[in-house]
């Protein structure tokens, strides 16, 4: 898990910048409808073209029927990523993929 400057997530407008500090970013990835997605190159974050095969996503909607949309991942991932269970939640994220699978 990276850590980076908050000051560099500004240019994703789906996040609330106000709660950014000590919490991590399950996902850079966003889907309404359309995707956008972003990247980190060196020292700032860049929007790019990219239209995922396998990920974890934020969305107002799935982008697919069959995309699996869990409850107890997304509260984890919106309201309680904070650094010290960054790893924990990855790991059961990777999980869950895995059992999907």
């Amino acid at each position: 898990m990276t850590k980076m400057d908050v000051t560099k997530l500004a240019a994703i407008p789906f996040l609330n910048h106000a709660e950014l500090p000590g919490r991590f970013l399950c996902s850079s990835l966003f889907y309404d409808g359309e995707w956008h997605a972003w990247i980190e190159a060196g020292d700032q974050m860049i929007k790019v073209q990219m239209w995922p095969a396998e990920t974890l996503y934020f969305g107002t909607r799935a982008e697919r029927k069959t995309d699996l949309c869990l409850r107890f991942l997304n509260l984890i991932a919106q309201r309680l990523s904070c650094y010290p269970i960054g790893k924990k939640l990855s790991a059961l994220q990777v999980d869950v993929c895995n059992l999907a699978a």
